[in-house]
């Protein structure tokens, strides 16, 4: 009969604590600065993989309640967000498009937040 210290750590027994705090949205916006910088270094399906990150992230800190945006920034967000979605679901996007429009959304987010 094998004893404890004989069996391998198992780290699936003890997952890490979950977070109930939100990340601050001034943080998120710098994780998806950073991803728009590696965006364009990636292979292609890298790509794909990040610009649906990017998309999640945005798609998210929209829905904050701590964002308040005007009726022109929620007109102006959602157009941007549908260009960012037909963007990364083409089969050939347009990563300079593609980061522009997420540029976009980040300034209206860092706007509505600051100003709320």
């Amino acid at each position: 009969m094998k004893s404890l210290s004989q069996f391998p750590f198992n780290l699936t027994l003890d997952p890490p604590p979950v977070i109930e705090t939100p990340m601050p949205l001034a943080e998120r916006v710098g994780i998806v600065r950073e991803l728009l910088i590696a965006l364009t270094n990636a292979t292609r399906s890298g790509q794909r993989h990040v610009m649906c990150r990017v998309l999640d992230i945005l798609q998210s800190d929209i829905l904050r309640p701590t964002v308040r945006l005007t009726p022109l920034q929620v007109v102006a967000v959602m157009a941007a967000v549908t260009e960012l979605q037909h963007e990364a679901a083409r089969a050939a996007p347009d990563i300079g498009l593609f980061c522009a429009r997420a540029r976009l959304v980040i300034d209206i987010l860092s706007i509505a937040w600051v100003t709320s």
